[in-house]
């Protein structure tokens, strides 16, 4: 369903509703979802050792980026291509995107 209006009064109206069809208690299903975030978080599955110099070294030069750069309006890229997946996963993105 499509929601048409000013974007704060409609917020203000989804907000206020909000109380009335939210359940007063988790189902199951959402319990268990839960439950599966729970273990994701518990993998840690950004941390990398930082003495190491593999793959994951990328992670460190964007998470050194981050740090040397984070109150200037930087924007740090990298190629997505799949072998460089988990060093895009540490990009910062505080800016526009393009996709």
């Amino acid at each position: 369903m499509p929601i048409i209006g000013d974007c704060g009064q409609a917020l203000a109206a989804l907000i206020e509703g909000w109380p009335k069809v939210a359940p007063k208690r988790p189902s199951a299903k959402r319990v268990l979802w839960w439950k599966k975030i729970g273990e994701w978080r518990r993998r840690e599955c950004l941390r990398y050792d930082r003495g190491a110099r593999t793959s994951s070294s990328r992670k460190y030069a964007l998470e050194r980026l981050h740090a040397l750069t984070h109150d200037r309006d930087t924007y740090i890229t990298t190629e997505s291509a799949s072998t460089n997946v988990g060093g895009a996963v540490l990009e910062v993105r505080e800016g526009p995107t393009t996709g």
